[in-house]
């Protein structure tokens, strides 16, 4: 008691608060919405991080306490790790498995080889250098092959920085066997459905709303159908919302939100020409009368929108056949052409005996020069949205054929619709960067270097388990 009479409470007395159990349940929030905000859909969650967390302990205890043996608890334990949480490949169930597919067997392949060097230090290191150059090299023919870099060289590093005898492949060929076989099942039946990303949804919406509001504009100026001016304004604002969703999701992105791959780069040139496109919406009303509009004008509105309806059901869909958009992108370039005859055979010009010689503004060949400009008002800008949609609707295109092509033709980076094979596109890309000035050829032989003086410094100075020197250079790579 204290001398008031009020209970004293000790300096040192843990005491509970009430903000406790919200600062416990802020915190969860915060880490929730950190991940969701950088792995949209928790697909690295669920398809990486979940499937090696499962699969490479449970393989690893089954080495060890069943069929105990190092040499295969360490290529099972770093098989998985490579199978599984250092590559994902893209596209559809089939490619993916055959790419996981090809990647076990080439990683069978640096397994006999790596072993096959690792007694003999100069051929360690000669082979080290000379796979790495290869390997990331071969990176610059396909997003495919990139994607499998670190997962090939870990495989050839640890079979080469691991000195062991020739008899010791069977066992090294059971444990990549093994992780193989278990990451193909893992790829294609453990959360296998393979979410759309945020940018192509973005997209997507993005031309579904300025679809609807070219349509809208079409039927306004025909008088077919009557919005009020708050309807009006409402599609207005959701195609311009849609647009801006689009670019602060592609801005506010703490990394790139695409890949390196043909679809992925159409996806991303779909920000800049769906701005463009948002831009030329905004000014239109600005620059052009609505009683100025030709039905060839209207024409274009209308395939433009055709055209960008078809898109956003194609991004949606890319495995879908695109039929509905060739034809309306057909159909727009044919509208196009024909209000460029008509701007043509309509072009105003005044006699020669109207011309005033003493005003400089008139031309007696050529007519007003303003009158002109004017004239060609409505036509360019309503040319230029035709333009820039029939654009918006060649990249889905490309993206979506992309998507679809077959895995030979996806490893090869073989560009859908072009005349070129696969093996003569994989030397095209190959050989342009095949000369002294390329940045991914010095890339190339800066890792090759340092991986040949890893596995040196790792073979002289006689560390235990010195193999992780060499993975310390491959993780600063």
């Amino acid at each position: 008691m204290t001398d008031n009479g009020a209970t004293a409470v000790e300096p040192h007395e843990p005491r509970l608060t009430s903000d406790e159990p919200l600062r416990s349940g802020s915190l969860t929030k915060t880490i929730i919405a950190w991940i969701k905000r950088h792995d949209q859909n928790y697909a690295a969650l669920r398809s990486r991080a979940a499937r090696t967390a499962i699969i490479m302990p449970i393989l690893f205890a089954l080495s060890i306490y069943v069929i105990d043996n190092v040499d295969v608890a360490t290529f099972v334990a770093f098989g998985s790790i490579a199978l599984l949480l250092f590559v994902d490949f893209s596209g559809p169930m089939r490619s993916r498995l055959q790419a996981q597919a090809a990647l076990s067997v080439t990683g069978g392949v640096f397994v006999c080889l790596g072993t096959l060097t690792s007694r003999t230090i100069w051929l360690s290191v000669l082979s080290m250098g000379v796979v790495t150059l290869v390997v990331i090299f071969a990176g610059v023919v396909s997003s495919v092959l990139a994607s499998a870099t670190t997962s090939l060289l870990l495989t050839f590093i640890l079979s080469t920085a691991v000195s062991g005898p020739n008899f010791v492949i069977p066992a090294r060929l059971i444990g990549w066997g093994i992780a193989s076989v278990v990451a193909f099942f893992a790829v294609w039946l453990l959360w296998s459905s393979k979410g759309q990303s945020a940018l192509r949804v973005a997209a997507s919406s993005a031309c579904q709303a300025i679809a609807a509001k070219l349509q809208a504009d079409v039927l306004m100026w025909r008088g077919t159908e009557a919005y009020s001016s708050d309807q009006y304004r409402e599609i207005v604002s959701a195609a311009h919302a849609a647009v801006d969703t689009l670019h602060h999701g592609f801005l506010a992105a703490p990394l790139r939100p695409t890949g390196l791959s043909i679809s992925s780069r159409a996806i991303v040139r779909l920000v800049d020409e769906l701005l463009w496109l948002d831009a030329q919406l905004i000014e239109l009303p600005q620059s052009v009368d609505a009683t100025s509009m030709t039905p060839q004008a209207l024409r274009i509105f209308s395939s433009s929108a055709d055209v960008l309806g078809a898109g956003a059901n194609l991004l949606n869909s890319p495995f879908t056949l695109s039929t509905k958009l060739d034809d309306a992108l057909d159909d727009l370039r044919t509208t196009l052409k024909d209000m460029e005859r008509e701007t043509t055979v309509h072009f105003p010009v005044v006699s020669k005996s109207e011309s005033n010689a003493n005003d400089p503004k008139i031309d007696g060949r050529s007519g007003r020069i303003e009158e002109r400009v004017d004239s060609l008002e409505t036509s360019f800008r309503v040319q230029e949205l035709g333009f820039t949609a029939s654009l918006i609707g060649d990249n889905i295109s490309l993206a979506a054929a992309a998507d679809r092509r077959g895995w030979l033709d996806a490893i090869a980076g073989r560009v859908p619709g072009t005349p070129s094979g696969r093996l003569a596109s994989a030397r095209r890309r190959a050989g342009a960067h095949f000369e002294l000035h390329s940045v991914w050829l010095h890339n190339s032989i800066r890792g090759a270097i340092g991986f040949a003086v890893a596995v040196f410094i790792a073979e002289k100075t006689g560390l235990q388990h010195s193999f992780w020197v060499i993975l310390g250079t491959l993780s600063m790579a």
